[in-house]
């Protein structure tokens, strides 16, 4: 699967979400080229941004499970599904999206 970084980005701007780029993807747009096959996100931890990046996520189509049996669209959650764990691995309509809740060494 290819991965659209352009269109993930647009959606989660769209919706406000106040996220970072982080991991592999921020070091190609800042550094040097190293193929990378996802984005990496971290994303502010609070209820309302939480909601801002569930609503980006069901426009860009994305899917995410605890379990292979669990997966389905994220379209078909509530929007607090965000507040479980602090990583996530979903997919969307544009390639493979890392979201993290928490860094270590970036703060909250």
């Amino acid at each position: 699967m290819q991965i659209d970084v352009i269109q993930i980005l647009r959606a989660l701007q769209a919706q406000d979400v106040e996220f970072m780029v982080i991991g592999g993807m921020h070091f190609l747009f800042r550094h040097e080229p190293i193929l990378t096959y996802d984005l990496d996100i971290w994303i502010r931890d609070t209820a309302e941004n939480r909601s801002r990046c569930h609503a980006a996520l069901v426009e860009l189509d994305a899917s995410w499970g605890e379990t292979e049996a669990s997966w389905r669209p994220i379209a078909e959650r509530s929007d607090d599904w965000l507040a479980r764990q602090s990583v996530f691995s979903v997919l969307t309509e544009y390639g493979p999206l890392d979201i993290f809740r928490s860094v270590a060494g970036l703060g909250s």
